[in-house]
């Protein structure tokens, strides 16, 4: 009798994991379709594939591209592997999420600026963003943790009553006493601003150093803080 029961249990298990792999991936897509991003929706259409690899067409604010998942386990914790493009956008990287934290690792991303600052209405840019995020980790109390690096390679920005060429700037991403932290530097390696999340909030600071590389300053220190603000990551 308890090899039956057995051989009951087994048939049941596979039974489950069929159906489980076998589930379409539409009716899950359903519930990221309308998710607001920046005060825009972020919507799927044609959704294609299971819930453990497929692809989709994404759209969000006056830009689309394609998506692509496909279900990667490392170790015992399972995740998703992500591959967006669109725009001269891309970006493919690993996501998780435990009861405790949701997390990214081997993040890889390319943004063209000149795609982000078309609509805005403060200044243009051109020139790309590039990095790679080897780890980004929110906590449900509220903390991150992230390493990685990113590098503007240079380019024109332009606002209302000026226009600077940009040297390269480099970014780095790094954790320290428990507070995740950006820091952005030019080729003399002069801070000119950082941001931090801690806490819950998020805060950015930018200092005289940036308005003098863009050739506006009038005097001051390049330490100067000339701009921040804090924001709860919630709010």
């Amino acid at each position: 009798m308890p090899r039956v029961l057995t051989l009951i249990g087994l048939f049941l298990l596979c039974l489950l994991f069929f159906l489980v792999r076998s589930l379409p991936a539409a009716p899950f897509a359903r519930h990221v379709d309308g998710l607001m991003i920046a005060g825009a929706p972020l919507q799927l259409e044609q959704v294609h594939g299971r819930v453990w690899a497929g692809d989709a067409r994404w759209r969000w604010s006056t830009w689309r591209g394609e998506l692509n998942w496909a279900t990667d386990w490392r170790g015992l914790l399972p995740g998703v592997r992500l591959d967006i493009a669109g725009h001269g956008i891309s970006a493919q990287g690993w996501l998780a999420a435990t009861p405790g934290s949701a997390q990214v690792r081997d993040l890889s991303f390319t943004v063209p600026l000149s795609e982000i600052s078309r609509n805005m209405p403060a200044g243009r840019a051109d020139g790309t963003v590039s990095g790679h995020v080897d780890l980004l980790r929110f906590y449900r109390d509220g903390s991150a943790e992230v390493e990685g690096a990113l590098r503007y390679g240079g380019g024109r920005v332009s606002w209302a009553d000026g226009e600077a060429t940009v040297p390269p700037l480099d970014g780095k991403l790094f954790t320290a006493h428990n507070v995740a932290w950006l820091v952005m530097t030019d080729p003399a390696e002069t801070l000119l601003l950082d941001a931090k999340v801690e806490d819950g909030e998020a805060a950015v600071r930018v200092y005289r150093s940036w308005p003098r590389l863009l050739g506006v300053s009038q005097g001051g220190a390049d330490e100067d803080v000339v701009f921040q603000v804090a924001q709860p990551l919630g709010g």
